[in-house]
């Protein structure tokens, strides 16, 4: 049964069935009598609110499905860079850390560093085949400036949309590429997870009979700073879905 509160002492009261036929309930704490009418309005009004709340964005921000398509701003600190020349160029950059290809990178690098170790062992305690065993141990010192390399590399990933001369590609741990013609429009949509006990939103874009999460680029990007980027595709396309 449905729970209201009391006006004069806060108290939670659990209505009964003849309490909402007669449209008003008397508190039994404090013995003021409270009408039904608006408090249960109201009451409804605020769950469908909480049902209806979503979270977006790295931020974990709760907003109103509604609220996420509403043209936004650049937010004050981000850290993304964006050029939109409507029509013809779009270019948008940010820079982070990607952790898969640095934690790669430094076990490619030990390991290879083992190898290195074992080879120069070897070839002090046999004592021979050391034209051998100065080969391997120069093709490992060459494998281990690559993982040093590729983990630097993560260091200073960068995810990338670019729109430019009719090609969509969006390059982040991976790279896609689409014909700009073939993008119907971008929105917010459900991911199917969910945090706190709210389901979480994500951008999406439609592509022919398909629909495509920027998942690599925006599980970094706060919801504002999603919300502005939204409001920028949105302009940079508008020429060529009129067209």
């Amino acid at each position: 049964m449905q729970n209201v509160t009391c006006n004069n002492c806060g108290a939670a009261i659990e209505l009964r069935p003849e309490d909402i036929k007669t449209g008003f309930v008397n508190c039994p704490y404090c013995g003021g009598s409270i009408q039904l009418a608006d408090k249960i309005v109201v009451q409804v009004q605020q769950e469908k609110y909480k049902e209806r709340r979503v979270v977006v964005g790295y931020d974990s921000k709760i907003l109103l499905p509604e609220q996420l398509n509403e043209p936004a701003s650049k937010p004050a600190n981000t850290k993304i860079e964006l050029i939109n020349e409507p029509g013809t160029r779009f270019h948008l950059s940010m820079a982070r850390t990607n952790i898969i290809m640095v934690a790669i990178g430094i076990i490619w690098a030990l390991t290879l560093l083992c190898g290195l170790v074992v080879d120069l062992v070897v070839g002090i305690f046999l004592g021979r085949a050391w034209a051998f065993i100065i080969i391997i141990g120069i093709i490992l010192v060459i494998a281990f400036a690559g993982g040093i390399w590729f983990a630097r590399r993560g260091l200073r990933h960068r995810d990338e949309i670019i729109a430019l001369n009719g090609k969509f590609i969006i390059q982040g741990n991976s790279t896609i590429e689409f014909d700009w013609n073939r993008i119907a429009d971008f929105h917010f949509s459900c991911t199917g997870g969910s945090t706190q006990g709210l389901k979480d939103y994500g951008l999406f874009m439609t592509v022919g009979k398909e629909m495509v999460q920027l998942w690599s680029f925006f599980s970094f990007a706060t919801c504002e700073e999603q919300r502005w980027v939204l409001t920028e595709l949105r302009r940079f396309f508008d020429s060529i879905w009129k067209s």
